[in-house]
């Protein structure tokens, strides 16, 4: 007897692009990554190509120049080998639990496709003045990424990142995961472990203010290993557009940013 099996969808418009990268922006406190993916979809003048369909996921709708967007999307641009998955900027912990079966579902498209390899980004605080990019990989590629100018990373994750390593590694794609430093969320860190309401005040107003930093340096990881240029000389306007927005959410910053949002040991 037969058994059934679910139908697949083979997008055979991808086969003709080689070296192809999706990129998965991770969640984080002040919402850097977000800004990262927000920035290459318009930068790169990209549009939503595919919807996911994840039962659970709250109910977070994003709207494109007037047009609703579903809250979980991969972006892409004609014959680009660079394509971008959104999902909410901040999920609670049950939308966090459903990300093994995201990243089973993205894996496997990705791996049907033929994609060469997932970029996963992360952030932790900054650890000196000089802000790092820290990555972790698979053992045949950490030569090459320590190659062009990344510091290994040794440590504990528990970000969404540790589902996609996890479903790479038993795949075909390559799985790469850039750890940003940001000095903005170190402040806010800080301030929490301080345990004052005035403390955090202060670093919220400060974390409005953005940290541009942290989003060029992740923009240009992106860049370097998918080998797709990403121009950054809008980035400055964008990341002041970004800062008058967050100013306007501080107080929802101030109840949701606590230390067990960084997935960085």
């Amino acid at each position: 007897m037969v058994e059934e099996a679910e139908p697949l969808i083979i997008d055979l418009h991808l086969r003709s692009i080689k070296n192809k990268t999706l990129f998965v922006p991770l969640t984080d406190p002040i919402m850097i990554l977000y800004s990262v993916a927000d920035y290459v979809v318009n930068r790169l003048d990209m549009s939503p190509k595919l919807y996911v369909r994840l039962p659970g996921m709250q109910s977070t709708m994003l709207s494109v120049k007037g047009a609703a967007v579903h809250p979980i999307v991969i972006f892409g641009a004609a014959g680009l080998p660079l394509m971008v998955l959104r999902t909410p900027p901040r999920i609670g912990e049950e939308a966090f639990k459903l990300y093994s079966y995201l990243a089973k579902v993205i894996v496997d498209w990705a791996e049907r496709n033929e994609f060469e390899r997932i970029v996963m980004i992360d952030v932790k605080p900054a650890t000196s003045e000089d802000s790092k990019v820290y990555f972790v990989t698979e053992e045949k590629l950490v030569e090459k990424i320590a190659g062009m100018g990344f510091t290994p990373y040794s440590g504990v994750f528990t970000s969404e990142a540790s589902f996609f390593l996890d479903e790479c590694l038993r795949s075909r794609v390559d799985a790469i995961l850039f750890i940003v430093e940001s000095k903005k969320v170190k402040i806010l860190l800080d301030a929490y472990r301080k345990r004052s309401p005035e403390a955090v005040e202060r670093a919220l107003q400060s974390v409005a203010e953005h940290d541009e930093e942290a989003v060029g340096n992740a923009i240009k990881a992106l860049s370097k290993v998918s080998g797709v240029n990403i121009p950054l000389d809008r980035l400055p306007d964008f990341i002041k557009e970004v800062s008058e927005a967050l100013k306007e959410s501080i107080p929802q910053l101030a109840r949701r940013a606590r230390p067990s949002t960084f997935g960085i040991a």
